[in-house]
């Protein structure tokens, strides 16, 4: 389930009525409105389902939190497994991957690209448990 896929129309409703690129899921409004709406559906989603789930998205500020997994562990309860899998790639790679799948939400990130990849180098630490995939 990709976060993106999970709320996209309904969040690009909501940033064009706001005035702002229905795409810009880098902006300061979309952050500060819709982040956690999302994450809380994809939540709320996983919830309900009776079969293996794989969530997808940046999950940047929940990495961050070296207790995050104990937080969904109390919320989903003990039923369930918690893998975090962090994939990394070069800078070059993610732009070029970007460009190729001509995704509308990359629009913005790719117009802006020096402030978005300074966003995405400015993550901080990764404290909760976690794996590395390298994907380059």
């Amino acid at each position: 389930m990709r976060s993106d896929e999970v709320s996209q129309r309904l969040v690009g409703a909501g940033l064009e009525l706001a005035g702002r690129d229905a795409n810009d899921r880098d902006s300061a409004t979309y952050k500060e409105t819709f982040r956690a709406p999302v994450y809380e559906t994809m939540f709320d989603l996983c919830a309900q389902q009776t079969c293996d789930v794989v969530l997808v998205g940046p999950f940047t500020s929940e990495l961050r939190d070296a207790f995050w997994i104990d937080k969904l562990q109390s919320r989903f309860g003990k039923r369930v497994e918690i893998d975090v899998v962090v994939v990394v790639v070069s800078e070059k790679t993610r732009r070029a991957r970007m460009i190729s799948r001509g995704a509308e939400r990359d629009r913005p990130k790719l117009a802006n690209w020096e402030e978005h990849s300074a966003n995405v180098a400015n993550l901080g630490k990764i404290l909760c448990p976690h794996r590395v995939v390298e994907n380059e």
